[in-house]
């Protein structure tokens, strides 16, 4: 499906995809403090943009590493795995300047954020036609659902695990997320399409997947991501959930929205709004006309438990 940024858009009046999609992003792919500090204090003094000397050797984003010296001119990331090569960059048009400040041809500055500074780092960059562009636990997206116009950032590979194997000793792999976690997960957490309250910043994912904001207000919506290449179908009632996809070529895949009628209700707390042809679960606002169900006397919703209606 692409409709997916017309979706995100529609389910936040405030502006999701450029927003609080890309606070909640912030929080789940930090996954080194220390690195983190330290890659942002390059790009206050523009350290990390200074090329001149930088690269005598070929580039070597993505790849595993040990130390920064095996990264020739880049820094060796160890909360990922066997090391990857990577550095903060400044996201730009020119894809001639990206490549210069990532050392080569085969790189790219892959931005989380739609190029806000101190969030965009060194990748290798793909194709996301070929499954075996990236190493193993990367998958080749541009982070479509952070981009303000929903297309993808030019791809590059971008870690996400499929399994412990893929995580440091000690951690577990959120197979929802991609990304590695320390300690088991609350219990009681919700499925993707069941409305959620945003956690403080660090707090537990009251999701099975990541809470997704939809306005300004906290009020979210549970959902997971996929690798494309691995599967298209959703972790939780694919009958009712399709991924959505790019409306540019990517890997990446968001479960989230519902699709509900008049029969098949939303979960207590979304309503049934039309988009285009194909309703869904989401937020009230005045944009789009509710499609009221039937089965729970044109309520628009039904339980949460259950997801309302029949499958």
């Amino acid at each position: 499906m692409t409709w997916a940024y017309g979706l995100l858009v529609a389910s936040a009046s405030v502006g999701l995809a450029g927003c609080t999609l890309t606070q909640e992003f912030a929080e789940l792919s930090r996954r080194s403090d220390v690195f983190e500090t330290e890659m942002r204090t390059n790009m206050g003094t523009d350290a990390s943009l200074d090329t001149h000397n930088r690269f005598t050797l070929p580039a070597k984003a993505g790849e595993p590493c040990r130390q920064d010296s095996d990264c020739h001119g880049l820094r060796c990331d160890l909360s990922v795995r066997f090391g990857l090569c990577t550095d903060a960059c400044q996201d730009s048009p020119s894809r001639e300047r990206e490549r210069a400040l990532c050392g080569g041809e085969e790189t790219t500055c892959l931005s989380r954020d739609d190029g806000v500074v101190g969030a965009a780092r060194c990748a290798r960059a793909c194709r996301p036609d070929d499954p075996s562009a990236c190493r193993e636990a990367f998958l080749c997206t541009g982070w479509w659902p952070f981009q303000r116009d929903g297309r993808s950032d030019e791809p590059g590979c971008s870690f996400f695990c499929a399994s412990d194997e893929h995580c440091l000793a000690g951690q577990r792999c959120n197979r929802r997320t991609g990304q590695c976690e320390r300690g088991d997960p609350p219990a009681g957490q919700l499925e993707d399409g069941l409305p959620c309250r945003v956690p403080a910043s660090g707090g537990p994912s009251p999701c099975l997947g990541r809470c997704l904001a939809l306005d300004a207000q906290g009020n979210g919506i549970c959902g997971s991501f996929i690798d494309l290449t691995r599967t298209r179908l959703c972790p939780d009632a694919p009958e009712r959930i399709t991924p959505n996809v790019s409306q540019t070529a990517d890997q990446l895949g968001l479960c989230a929205f519902r699709r509900c009628d008049e029969v098949r209700c939303c979960p207590s707390g979304l309503v049934c709004k039309r988009v285009g042809s194909e309703p869904f679960c989401g937020l009230q606002d005045r944009l789009y006309p509710i499609v009221a169900c039937a089965t729970d006397g044109g309520a628009g919703d039904a339980s949460a438990t259950d997801g309302g209606g029949d499958p």
